[in-house]
């Protein structure tokens, strides 16, 4: 989870990358991508505040995933492992 990023001249994790494509909504297929990452960095019972102040599940942002983009297998098969 302590992984970094380019971001520009800047280095960020990359749990506060997924973070920002969330929060700034950039298109659904990165968006949706970005849930499904995200998810991947939690544990399987833990969850997280979003930039907004939802707080979610891995469950919750995994099926964020699949709503944005009903496209993502990625989000299909973390949900059911």
């Amino acid at each position: 989870m302590d992984d970094d990023c380019e971001l520009g001249n800047d280095t960020i994790t990359k749990l506060h990358y997924f973070l920002l494509v969330i929060h700034h909504n950039y298109n659904e297929s990165s968006t949706s991508m970005a849930y499904n990452d995200l998810a991947c960095l939690l544990s399987d019972d833990g969850s997280i505040r979003l930039l907004n102040g939802v707080e979610m599940t891995k469950k919750q942002l995994l099926l964020k995933a699949i709503e944005l983009d009903p496209s993502n297998s990625l989000a299909y098969f973390n949900l059911a492992n």
